[in-house]
């Protein structure tokens, strides 16, 4: 009888478990990127909602018979609330893009959309100073 050499068995994975195995690679999330897009998003409908009002401003003076300055104190929470939005998402998509290892254009996009909201509330508030120091 002669004597043969086994024949090793063809190559396989080793199943997700086993000794050996690589684990999946994990989902790494951006958490501060996504707080600012979420953010960033929110301050831009608010931003939507007080320009959809102001079309609507001087009907409801004449129709009211509402003096400027007393409806006008309707858009100073709303301008109050873009300036926090548009700052707390310039922080956090500014900590989301210092992170190396997690995705960034959320970041990047909720950090474009805070400025962008904060350089409208700081124009809101001193154009009419500008205005008046001009003319």
């Amino acid at each position: 009888m002669a004597y043969h050499e086994p024949t090793p068995p063809p190559h396989q994975e080793p199943k997700p478990g086993e000794y050996g195995a690589v684990a999946p690679s994990a989902r790494v999330r951006n958490t501060p990127g996504s707080v600012a897009l979420a953010v960033g998003i929110a301050v831009t409908v608010i931003g939507l909602g007080q320009q959809t009002f102001s079309f609507a401003f001087p009907h409801l003076m004449a129709t009211l018979d509402i003096p400027a300055r007393t409806l006008s104190l309707f858009f100073l929470p709303l301008t109050v609330a873009t300036g926090v939005l548009g700052l707390i998402a310039c922080i956090a998509g500014g900590l989301g893009l210092r992170r190396r290892d997690a995705p960034q254009r959320a970041a990047a996009a909720g950090l474009a959309l805070g400025a962008t909201a904060v350089l409208s509330v700081f124009i809101g508030l001193i154009g009419p100073a500008m205005i008046e120091f001009i003319l």
